[in-house]
């Protein structure tokens, strides 16, 4: 398998995560924001942020996908975990369909499925703690 090949199965492997989150996710609060740090569900909302502009241009700002969930944190927006989960698979989709044939976008695409892991972990992270709380 090519290095193209397996960076798009590492970008397909965030369906299985999304699918296989979608029934925990309700295990912990998901609105709740420990200390300074993004709740679960801005956490998602930051994924999808990032992989839509990705969609948009094969420039990656993660810093711009962070503020965007800040600015909606500070507008005390309310967003539904469904919805976003939603998004972020019908995201990854469209993302997945335009990058098969788009090698250009390889340093981008690496850098958000490194983004895209670090915050699964932190989610991970999460009900693990509770789990073991209970």
């Amino acid at each position: 398998m090519s290095d193209w090949n397996q960076l798009i199965d590492d970008a397909a492997y965030l369906l299985d995560e999304i699918t296989s989150l979608k029934p925990l996710i309700r295990v912990i609060p998901f609105e709740e924001r420990p200390g300074d740090e993004f709740s679960a569900l801005e956490i998602l909302l930051c994924a999808d942020y990032a992989q839509e502009q990705l969609l948009k241009s094969s420039e990656l700002n993660l810093t711009h996908a962070q503020q965007r969930v800040n600015m909606l944190r500070h507008q005390d927006s309310k967003l539904d975990i469904d919805s976003v989960l939603n998004s972020l698979m019908s995201n990854r989709n469209a993302l997945l369909a335009q990058l098969q044939d788009s090698p250009e976008n390889r340093r981008s695409l690496q850098t958000l499925i490194t983004f895209e892991r670090s915050l699964f972990r932190q989610i991970a992270e999460r009900i693990l703690t509770i789990n073991t709380q209970d």
